[in-house]
């Protein structure tokens, strides 16, 4: 990421080599692993669990409040300032688990999904488990320890996720996934907690608590704006289209998020580390943020879209027949993660300067139109639902860009000239794609063949185009690699 001092340059690259080890390991196991469940559960299913998961999303994103960012954030920082975030933030996953066991009937009801209350009464007590291991893992990236962090989530991943397909067989349906919530959470705990990093010395400073406070509150309230804002749109959506179309959403949500963890995750776990490092130098900060999003226009982004224009072949491939529909909620997901791609690193650049307030800003706009434009636009079905939802979340983007742009001092046409080549080439490939699928279907039946020939068409369409008018934008990422190398 730009010209960094040497240690810092050496540790940024044995940062990202194991933060890969860490996204390409332990997410792309649970996403093997959540493939192989779909085959054994049916769309209802993942609805219920996925409401569970989001409520103890909910837990564990309010309990921890920002407090981890900031811990990374700190130059200079001390045991004994952990101390009251870590018990606070305990405190508050346990209160608020407590609340969803007494209210699971309430939030059934509410949400008129049967079933729901027992499989929310256990979940939510994996939050507080979550919390503890949160704060050792910060520790740990504070550290640079992400071999650790690396073969930790591999491991849990790995066991949660085999435990889970073990129940599935065996006919445990919607508890399968509770019991892959909690086994996964175990590990991780055990795994880091074994060799800490950090340990609560019981000292209350005020003062620190107050500073790291601050940091967090932005983060935490466009968090929470972002999450109601989603959590709205998917009540919506339960309630117009049932719980088994929340299932088929939920699969095609977690294949969007799934690749945004494996492409983005890998620098995105690293960011926020190496770039507090380097924060008070703009040039420089300006200079590695142009090379990440020409990295990620030629080579994140494409992903998503190459995965967009084939997702008819893939979820054939992937989830069978009983899953119809999910490819048809996928696409406007996976275009929306190719513009995520792009402005995914604006948070983390914004706050290695420290400026939280301006990353709240973009969510906070975004979480406004998303709940307008679900209600006022009229939708028929649930693709349909799904595409204003995906355009309503880009709201963010020119708000992002405009934010970040400004406080790196970086000229908007500069940064159009940059990205302008890679849009090309990936529209261009999408559209051979859709053009060539008829003649590569009536000669090929099975999906999995069709799928092999229409990669290989975007390839071929998205290299060309890019070699045609992105050449200057090639070299800049060979020399970047290289530089690494």
């Amino acid at each position: 990421m730009g010209d960094v001092p040497p240690s810092i340059g050496r540790l940024a690259v044995a940062g990202i080599a194991w933060s890969v080890v860490q996204s390409w390991g332990g997410r792309l196991v649970t996403f093997l692993l959540f493939v192989l469940l779909a085959r054994f559960l049916d769309p209802a299913v993942f609805g219920v669990a996925s409401i569970a998961v989001i409520v103890l999303g909910l837990i564990t994103l309010t309990a921890e409040f920002g407090f981890g960012e900031a811990i990374v954030q700190r130059r200079e920082l001390e045991a004994a300032d952990v101390d009251l975030p870590f018990f606070a933030s305990l405190a508050v996953a346990v209160g608020l688990a407590a609340a969803c066991t007494f209210g699971a009937d309430a939030i059934e009801r509410h949400l008129a999904v049967p079933g729901l209350a027992p499989v929310l009464r256990v979940m939510v007590w994996a939050g507080p488990v979550t919390i503890v291991a949160r704060y050792q893992e910060v520790a740990y990236r504070r550290s640079f320890g992400f071999r650790d962090l690396a073969f930790r989530v591999l491991v849990a991943n790995l066991v949660g996720g085999s435990a889970a397909v073990v129940w599935a067989v065996f006919g445990a349906g919607v508890w399968s996934l509770v019991v892959q919530a909690y086994v996964a959470a175990t590990v991780g705990l055990v795994w880091l907690w074994r060799r800490p990093l950090w340990r609560p010395t019981f000292e209350a400073r005020p003062k620190s608590f107050a500073d790291l406070v601050r940091f967090g509150l932005p983060l935490t309230v466009l968090r929470l704006a972002d999450f109601a804002a989603v959590r709205f749109y998917e009540v919506v959506l339960i309630g117009r289209h049932g719980i088994a179309a929340y299932g088929i959403y939920a699969v095609a949500a977690r294949l969007q998020e799934t690749l945004l963890s494996l492409l983005q995750g890998v620098l995105a776990d690293v960011s926020l580390t190496i770039l507090s490092r380097i924060s008070d130098d703009r040039e420089r900060l300006a200079e590695a943020y142009r090379r990440t999003l020409v990295l990620a226009a030629f080579v994140t982004a494409p992903i998503f879209v190459a995965v967009a224009a084939l997702i008819p072949e893939i979820a054939s491939v992937l989830f069978g027949g009983k899953w119809s529909g999910v490819e048809a909620v996928a696409r406007p997901l996976l275009l929306l993660g190719a513009l995520q791609a792009l402005f995914h690193f604006n948070a983390s650049f914004l706050a290695a300067r420290g400026r939280t307030r301006a990353v709240a800003v973009g969510s906070l706009a975004k979480s406004l139109v998303v709940p307008v434009a679900v209600l006022m636009v009229p939708t028929g079905d649930v693709a349909s639902l799904v595409l204003v939802f995906a355009l309503a979340q880009a709201s963010e983007a020119p708000i992002s860009f405009a934010l970040t742009l400004r406080e790196l001092r970086l000229a908007p046409l500069r940064l159009f000239a940059d990205l302008a080549p890679a849009v090309l080439a990936g529209v261009v490939a999408f559209a051979a794609v859709a053009w060539a699928r008829p003649a590569v279907a009536e000669h090929l039946g099975d999906p999995f063949s069709i799928a092999v020939v229409l990669g290989v068409v975007f390839v071929v369409a998205f290299g060309t185009v890019a070699a045609v008018v992105g050449f200057r934008q090639l070299r800049l990422i060979h020399a970047f690699v290289r530089a690494r190398g």
